[in-house]
């Protein structure tokens, strides 16, 4: 399913990594209605007219964005000249997650220029590799963000960031099923309880077909969303396990899964519920 998380704080990324690998892998064996939401989401974001801005309020808008770019730039230059090196590099990020935050992400020469001054003060500061991270994961290129993260872990082994990190891209950077499964233990090694290392953990019990260690996670994770100041979505993770019961056959509590996960607002559920009559 094309289902994208609003968990977490640093990847904007979010992610998407709660169903949409859970869903589009063909070993894992669920039922056909599953697919069928996903078909059911795609459809209703395609029919979305897309939003238009007036001439005048594009021309107002790119204004503002050039303004907020010349800006970041003087504030950069100045930061060149400055002695501190730990608050250089502190304010040269905010500057990097202030060009990420005011939509000029396409702007990638003053990125790199950015990412380039911090890495000239401190190539093993955890704010630039965690910068640098983000910057490819971005662009695309998660098997780089992995290999970013994971550095970063090594070099800051108590920086729970970059550790979680590194687990949530083990499925897009690591073909061997051992080696995920390894990364993802090792998240919870270093981060007991972690929501985030347990999603995943449950994630690849289910691309496995491990569907009783999947309900496993998937209950400790409905019944406690949130730790380390993350929160996962419920309305993802009761759809997730009412696909973990059903992977063990216990069809009544998927239903009931599945109905709260609606209630909670997963439209991609109620319309595979409405369909089925439910």
């Amino acid at each position: 399913m094309t289902y994208k998380t609003v968990l977490i704080f640093f990847f904007g990324f979010g992610a998407g990594f709660l169903l949409k690998d859970m869903i589009e892998n063909k070993d894992i064996g669920l039922k056909k209605k599953a697919l069928e939401t996903v078909q059911d989401k795609e459809a209703s974001q395609k029919t979305k007219p897309p939003v238009k801005l007036s001439v005048r309020n594009r021309d107002v808008f790119k204004q503002a964005l050039n303004l907020k770019k010349k800006n970041i730039e003087d504030e950069a230059k100045v930061l060149t000249n400055s002695s501190q090196k730990e608050s250089k590099v502190f304010k040269l990020n905010s500057l990097f997650r202030k060009l990420m935050d005011a939509k000029l992400d396409e702007d990638v020469a003053l990125q790199l220029d950015l990412l380039e001054k911090m890495r000239v003060i401190d190539p093993e500061s955890h704010i630039y590799m965690d910068s640098i991270a983000d910057y490819h994961m971005r662009k695309g290129d998660r098997k780089k963000a992995y290999k970013l993260y994971k550095d970063c872990s090594k070099i800051h082994p108590k920086k729970q960031s970059c550790i979680r990190a590194a687990a949530t891209f083990v499925f897009q950077a690591l073909e061997d099923k051992e080696d995920q499964l390894i990364e993802i233990n090792s998240c919870l090694d270093n981060i007991p309880g972690d929501v985030v290392c347990l999603n995943m953990l449950g994630v690849y019990s289910m691309q496995n077909n491990q569907f009783e260690k999947a309900v496993e996670v998937y209950e400790i994770l409905v019944r406690d969303n949130s730790s380390n100041g993350i929160r996962l979505s419920l309305k993802i993770l009761h759809a997730q396990l009412g696909h973990a019961y059903e992977g063990v056959g216990r069809n009544e509590d998927a239903k009931e899964s599945f109905n709260e996960a609606c209630r909670l607002g997963n439209r991609s559920i109620c319309n595979m519920l409405e369909r089925e009559g439910a």
